[in-house]
């Protein structure tokens, strides 16, 4: 027997890079007082003096949406989506 099995996409949106960490949690906690809570928005380190912040994981395209246009009203506006294995 064959199971068809789909795996439910995950996205999350890559709000910025940055040099230190420092600075990436910096923004998460301004994000964090304004926008966004805390568990939705992750620092990722990768490499040296490299540091990702994003918004995430979102499982539907309409939570997805509201958070990128939620994004947007703070100025936000070249944010990049992408999709998590």
């Amino acid at each position: 027997k064959i199971k068809n099995s789909t795996k439910k996409k995950i996205f999350s949106i890559l709000i910025g890079e940055f040099y230190s960490i420092k600075s990436a949690n910096q923004l998460k906690n301004n994000l964090t007082n304004n926008y966004i809570n805390k568990e939705l928005l992750k620092v990722k380190k990768l490499g040296n003096n490299r540091y990702e912040l994003s918004a995430g994981p979102y499982r539907s395209i309409n939570t997805l949406k509201e958070a990128y246009f939620a994004l947007n009203k703070y100025g936000f506006e070249d944010l990049d989506i992408k999709q998590n294995e």
